[in-house]
């Protein structure tokens, strides 16, 4: 069923030139980190939380230069299908510019790699696929990762934070501690707004911020499962399990909106300025 309605009604799944964009635009993001913040390309190992249905990222981060990427998800969303359509894409736009400043030259090895990942995909074997890529994909509970201490270089994320229960995602924010080397970094894109407002106009970014827990509970499906957490609790998370946050890009361009929202008692306690965030970049180090 939800895969029916990221399909048809939403287009998650469906791949296109603007979820390849948008795919791209997040892999910019998490390579500029590595360099603004000392990490670099070579001998890069990613792991990514929420591979989703369409694995644009850790295939871009692979052909990026990546020496190996793990990508997880709780339950198995991505299909053979999908995941042919992100390898053909990619093999269309190699050598186009948007592709070229977003990962460089894609070396002949790659190439190689990607044109076996398709050969793969394409009889159905799927991890085989992405093994050519050296990406591996774990279908498990994130907070018991089978890898070694401090051996990941860089923890990623794209609009996935939100949907974890806190004290789940404390849990594995402490994992994250656990695996990430220390000259390594995280970079997470984390979106704080009511997902609802997407579908529905009559509503704004803030409209969840007026209901408290039990009522919430009774809009928050599991299809789209919203924590409500609020830049400072993300902060206040990542703090807590070891890590020091050394940058949040903040955007708050809807903020005079959330006037027209009574918050519940649970919202009146935080700042104007944590409330009006709709979405951040959050990176953090290791302390």
């Amino acid at each position: 069923m939800n895969h029916f309605f990221q399909r048809f009604v939403t287009r998650g799944v469906v791949w296109g030139s603007r979820r390849f964009r948008d795919g791209l635009g997040n892999v910019k993001q998490h390579f500029h980190a590595t360099q603004k913040y000392g990490v670099g390309r070579e001998g890069l190992v990613v792991l990514e939380l929420g591979t989703g249905w369409l694995p644009n990222i850790a295939v871009g981060m692979s052909l990026g230069g990546a020496k190996k990427v793990y990508t997880v998800d709780i339950h198995r969303h991505m299909r053979a299908r999908a995941l042919e359509a992100t390898l053909l894409h990619f093999q269309k736009n190699i050598d186009s510019e948007q592709v070229q400043k977003t990962l460089g030259t894609v070396g002949d090895g790659k190439r190689e790699s990607l044109e076996r990942a398709i050969s793969a995909v394409q009889r159905g074997e799927v991890e085989e696929a992405l093994a050519s890529l050296d990406i591996e994909y774990l279908v498990q509970d994130v907070r018991y990762l089978p890898l070694q201490d401090n051996y990941v270089d860089l923890v990623v994320s794209r609009t996935t934070l939100e949907h974890i229960p806190e004290d789940d995602l404390e849990e594995i924010l402490v994992e994250f501690r656990r695996v990430i080397s220390a000259k390594g970094i995280m970079n997470h894109l984390v979106d704080l707004q009511d997902h609802y407002a997407m579908f529905d106009p009559a509503i704004t970014p803030y409209n969840f911020l007026q209901y408290n827990d039990r009522r919430w509970s009774l809009y928050n499906t599991d299809f789209q499962w919203q924590n409500r957490l609020r830049i400072n609790d993300y902060v206040r998370l990542h703090e807590s399990a070891g890590f020091e946050v050394i940058a949040h890009d903040d955007e708050r361009k809807h903020g005079s909106l959330l006037s027209r929202v009574k918050l519940d008692a649970r919202f009146q306690r935080y700042t104007q300025e944590d409330l009006e965030v709709t979405t951040s970049w959050i990176v953090s180090r290791g302390r």
